[in-house]
């Protein structure tokens, strides 16, 4: 055991294990921000969709660091979020085995988006979700058991979440036509307050930046990118073995000792890679943007924002949230009636008389060639042009319409740039 390490730190984090497939597509919070009275009620979260990536220049403000001062090229991701809109609120109730639900509200009026959640196959259901429920707001006795179990709520709840789904239509990119459906809890005010504050936004939309502003510090909870079975040193990060290892190079070479018996679940296993729930904490919104179209974008992630837990989050990476689209956010251009119909005679009419104007430069070009090397003896070098060997005026004249008449051709014009900087000046200088 030649050059062996006196210690080896172990690869692969265990604070993720069981290294599994998420049980949902969407992010879950497993605990939101802790609730202060004294300010007014907010929302705590929102759903986006992930639309791509794109890249800043920042200043970086770090005192102790090489790049203090200095500036730096970062990634920040791109999320598309539509208004997500309310439609129900739940109370809860602070049990020795924890939150426990108290009653749950419910809006009159549904979207097709979100009764769609409740079904596995919507085009073989009978489409009924909610229908006599929705017959409660159109009786006074209905109205009253409404109004009953929202107080009910007001005096015995200790934590009121509202039930708020994402507009799922909006995603052009998108086919999935069944919309995310979340609990967000309210933080700030009373509980008589927060239900007033749930029950104020029934059947509205709530768009991003009612929740997030700009600078502000987030958490984002989503599930990575599924990458299906993989190997050890995929999975784990362990090193390959040497070229001249039997039967295989990318494995664990010891799995454990004879005894304990079992091969310990510590030791670095192939397996599931990918599609796993992940939170990430403390990322900063550069940008909130409200934008009036959504541009495709295909494969597109359900992504949870919710606010950091932590009272003073420091800053570690970025996100950059108008949540999105693709990475140009400038709507479509929008001409008048009267300047698209001169646009397209314009376009029919100038592209014939281009095309005569560039025949016309390149006979005229044709016939000064011609004529200036008639009494010349034509040239019998290989790869040189006719008037490769004139000299004099005649070789200037074809060279300097040649010039002329390919700008005007190509629509653009030489410049010549001679520099005018001393250190140019003595180099030229010496070689002369």
């Amino acid at each position: 055991m030649s050059h062996r390490k006196f210690e080896h730190p172990r690869h692969g984090s265990l604070g993720f294990l069981p290294r599994k497939r998420a049980s949902r597509q969407r992010g879950k919070v497993k605990a939101f921000p802790k609730d202060d009275p004294s300010k007014p009620c907010k929302l705590t979260a929102f759903l986006g969709y992930k639309a791509g990536m794109t890249h800043i220049v920042r200043e970086v403000e770090k005192p102790g660091s090489k790049l203090h001062k200095k500036e730096t090229c970062e990634a920040v991701t791109i999320i598309e979020t539509p208004p997500m809109v309310i439609v129900g609120v739940v109370g809860y109730v602070k049990t020795p085995r924890g939150l426990r639900s108290l009653n749950t509200v419910w809006a009159q009026h549904l979207s097709e988006e979100v009764k769609r959640r409740f079904y596995k196959h919507w085009c073989k259901s009978k489409k009924k979700a909610f229908v006599k429920y929705s017959k409660q707001y159109e009786s006074e006795d209905g109205k009253k058991s409404i109004q009953a179990q929202l107080e009910k709520m007001k005096k015995y709840a200790t934590v009121i979440r509202v039930l708020a789904h994402t507009q799922i239509r909006k995603m052009k990119g998108l086919k999935q036509k069944k919309a995310h459906l979340m609990e967000i809890q309210v933080n700030g005010g009373t509980i008589a307050d927060k239900v007033d504050f749930a029950y104020k936004f029934f059947e509205k939309q709530v768009p991003i930046d009612v929740v997030f502003q700009k600078d502000e510090m987030i958490d984002i909870i989503g599930v990575t990118k599924g990458k299906g079975y993989e190997g050890v040193v995929t999975r784990w990060g362990v090193t390959r073995l040497p070229r001249k290892t039997h039967r295989g190079l990318r494995k664990v070479a010891c799995i454990g000792a004879w005894h304990p018996a079992r091969v310990s679940f510590t030791v670095a296993r192939a397996g599931q890679n990918g599609y796993h729930h992940r939170t990430e904490m403390n990322k900063k919104v550069y940008r909130v943007e409200i934008i009036s179209f959504a541009a495709p974008m295909p494969n597109s992630m359900a992504l949870l924002q919710n606010r950091p837990i932590h009272e003073n989050p420091t800053p570690t990476t970025t996100m950059s949230l108008p949540k999105t689209t693709s990475l140009s956010l400038n709507p479509p251009l929008k001409l008048p009636l009267k300047e698209k119909l001169l646009l397209g005679i314009a376009l029919v009419t100038l592209l014939p008389i281009r095309l005569v104007l560039v025949m016309t430069i390149l006979v005229v070009y044709y016939l000064i060639c011609r004529i200036f090397t008639l009494f010349s003896t034509p040239n019998l070098e290989d790869e040189q042009e006719d008037f490769a060997h004139l000299a004099g005026c005649r070789r200037a004249v074809i060279v300097q319409s040649g010039r002329f008449l390919s700008s005007k051709c190509l629509g653009c014009v030489y410049v010549q740039r001679e520099s005018k900087s001393s250190d140019f000046k003595g180099v030229a200088g010496e070689s002369k």
